[in-house]
């Protein structure tokens, strides 16, 4: 039978023990590991790749993957283009200056009027995406830009995500602001500055510009397949909205911190015993 004393020395060393778990747990560095991709300029990564709607072969409309480099038959959209300071140009997302300027040479998912009277108002398209290997949280991150003076009942862009055929749930939200204006720059020396535009478009909350910035949303589930269901419709020629490098990423612990943590709890366990 154990002292009082024993079993103080006990619950001391068993305190220890737990608070340098906690402490460990919370300091182990994280690496993300890309499990699938999609619109990228590398590898993309993907099981499968619906686009239910057809890009459009109207000049200024646009629903689809295009490049500079593979522009469709009447080249970008005006809206989505941006080849200032040439051409009086005061508009795009995506710079193609051919003279001297810069040209962005990544391929896109653009979005330009799909209200045209051709097909249908609302286009949608789909990636399907391995996770059966996965073990923890999902995260994904897409690349945004926007320009225009958008409108709340006729413009949005949402991703939505489902696993193996599950309902779906939200996880890139499109809202306008019509209340506020949003100032637009070029990326290209000596393009247009200074474009103040009303209406501005957000993703989850995030005000977008003319410069692709990155967005992430987290997804907690498993399961085999994951869906990624890109939903829009744009209602106006001048009113542009893009996205590249999605990806799917899972954290995963650094297996040498875990190796330490263990390796510490073994030194404080062999020094308690020690000293007994």
């Amino acid at each position: 039978m154990i002292s009082a004393q024993q079993l103080a020395k006990y619950l001391k060393w068993l305190g220890a023990v737990a608070a340098s778990v906690v402490i460990a747990s919370m300091a182990l560095p994280a690496s993300a590991a890309v499990i699938g991709a999609a619109v990228t300029a590398g590898s993309d990564n993907y099981t499968n790749f619906v686009q239910v709607d057809p890009d459009y072969a109207i000049a200024g409309d646009m629903f689809g993957i295009r490049t500079t480099g593979a522009p469709g038959p009447d080249g970008l959209p005006f809206a989505v283009e941006d080849a200032s300071p040439d051409f009086g140009d005061a508009q795009g997302v995506i710079q193609n200056y051919q003279t001297g300027g810069v040209v962005d040479p990544d391929p896109f998912f653009g979005v330009v009027d799909t209200v045209n009277g051709s097909g249908n108002d609302v286009n949608v398209a789909y990636w399907d995406f391995d996770i059966s290997s996965v073990v923890g949280d999902l995260l994904v991150k897409i690349d945004f830009a926007a320009m225009g003076d958008f409108e709340a009942s006729g413009d949005y862009w949402n991703v939505t995500y489902s696993v193996d055929a599950g309902p779906s749930m939200p996880l890139f939200t499109s809202s306008i602001n019509e209340d506020i204006d949003q100032t637009y720059n070029s990326l290209n020396p000596g393009g247009f500055s200074g474009v103040v535009l009303a209406d501005p478009a957000l993703i989850n909350g995030v005000l977008l510009d003319n410069a692709f910035q990155t967005i992430s949303a987290p997804i907690a589930t498993t399961g085999s397949t994951l869906r990624l269901t890109f939903t829009a419709q744009g209602d106006g020629g001048t009113e542009a909205f893009a996205f590249r490098n999605l990806t799917v990423e899972v954290t995963v612990p650094e297996p040498t911190s875990v190796v330490l943590v263990g390796l510490g709890l073994c030194g404080l366990l062999g020094t308690t015993r020690r000293r007994r």
